[in-house]
């Protein structure tokens, strides 16, 4: 079985195999009239799936696919009875391949999405549908594999699910943004945005990889040999009379988005003073780490302290301050 790897650059919208049998046509290069059949038939597959209608999976399906059908539809349906998403979705990604060989193991590398897909054609005629649906937590793709049965009729092959990330980003758009921050002095957001990419391609399930990792690890250590030296923890902030000790930086993760969060110690006892602690330090933080994007809607502080446990001993309790700001930058 031969393997057929094919690179997608950004300026390509067909892409003809290395092989004489193959031909795969993307995205606004396939005919309008066939994009329009597919549109229609997932947008009939992802009722099924959120009814768990049987009978429409049966309809679209090959031989094959329904004499499988629950295993088929098992890993894809989940998401959808637990509500993890509401059917709607874009497009992300769509193929049509034509082969002279019916059965073939084909690979694409897409460098523009920075993805990785391998799929076993069985048919002379494929048609891959990737859909991103949306959702609060995360973000899923769901990749449907169409094949023509010969009459020109294009029957469900196999459909696969998976996390792909989050706020409409892949691993890769992480790993885009965090360069993008860099360029803005904005190191710090661009170490966590890296660390980001890295968890989420973690995730990602089925024949679709992204094709990070080593960059993105890489690209992780340097910025923190820079910020390492930059921003030894923990900090005593002199500036302000109660001086509290900012013991961590990172990032809060909220459904509105990536947002700067200081956790540091306060030896004060009285909730007024923390409060003036706390909105005095939300001045000054900005200019300890200007590395930090604090023009962001949200800026979170975590106060920590430690109170008698009623054992002799201690222990360490947190609240948090969320500030909004009115205009964002």
């Amino acid at each position: 079985m031969k393997k057929i790897i094919i690179l997608l650059f950004l300026t390509i919208i067909t892409v003809t195999s290395c092989s004489n049998d193959e031909k795969i046509i993307l995205s606004e290069k396939i005919a309008s009239e066939v994009q329009q059949v597919i549109k229609l038939k997932n947008d009939s597959l992802i009722q099924a799936m959120m009814r768990s209608d049987l009978k429409i999976y049966k309809a679209l399906g090959t031989d094959d696919f329904k004499k499988n059908i629950q295993s088929r539809t098992r890993n894809v349906s989940w998401a959808f009875r637990k509500q993890y998403t509401d059917g709607s979705y874009n497009i992300y990604d769509q193929y049509y391949i034509i082969n002279g060989t019916k059965t073939k193991r084909s690979e694409i590398i897409s460098a523009d999405k920075g993805y990785t897909f391998k799929w076993t054609n069985v048919s002379k005629e494929t048609y891959i549908s990737m859909l991103k649906l949306p959702f609060v937590l995360q973000d899923y793709l769901l990749i449907l594999q169409y094949v023509n049965d010969g009459s020109g009729k294009w029957l469900i092959h196999r459909m696969d699910i998976t996390p792909v990330g989050r706020y409409g980003l892949t691993p890769f758009d992480f790993l885009e943004e965090a360069k993008k921050l860099e360029k803005k002095n904005f190191l710090l957001d661009a170490y966590f945005y890296t660390d980001t990419a890295i968890e989420w391609s973690k995730d990602i399930e089925g024949d679709i990889a992204y094709n990070i990792a080593n960059e993105a690890q890489d690209y992780k250590k340097e910025l923190a040999k820079i910020l390492n030296k930059k921003y030894p923890f923990p900090i005593e902030v002199k500036e302000m009379k109660s001086r509290p000790l900012i013991t961590d930086l990172t990032i809060k993760t909220a459904a509105e988005g990536m947002f700067p969060m200081i956790i540091y110690k306060t030896n004060l006892s009285d909730s007024i003073s923390m409060v003036k602690e706390y909105e005095e330090l939300r001045l000054i933080a900005p200019k300890i780490y200007p590395d930090m994007d604090f023009s962001k809607k949200y800026a979170v502080y975590v106060m920590t302290k430690n109170v008698p446990d009623g054992h002799g001993g201690a222990e360490l309790k947190s609240h948090e301050f969320r500030y909004k700001k009115d205009i964002v930058k």
